[in-house]
């Protein structure tokens, strides 16, 4: 009986989460808003044997909690 108690209050709880997430989410989109490489130059022979490494950074706004962020770039 116990155990179904905290179930209960559990299942609850994770209700009323995901409920004010999504109503937070519907306010505005979510969006990349800044994306940078701290990289000046690319060395050409890295380019062309497809061994260049190019670090980048990005900032994003009201990105929901569990969303997952996938950048392509063929260079």
């Amino acid at each position: 009986m116990y155990r179904r108690f905290l179930v209960s209050i559990f299942v609850f709880i994770m209700l009323l989460a995901f409920s004010g997430l999504t109503a937070a989410q519907k306010i505005s989109n979510p969006a990349v808003t800044a994306f940078s490489s701290s990289l000046k130059s690319v060395d050409r022979t890295a380019l062309t044997n497809r061994t260049a490494r190019i670090p980048v950074s990005w900032t994003t706004a009201n990105r929901p909690i569990l969303a997952n962020l996938v950048f392509e770039q063929v260079l």
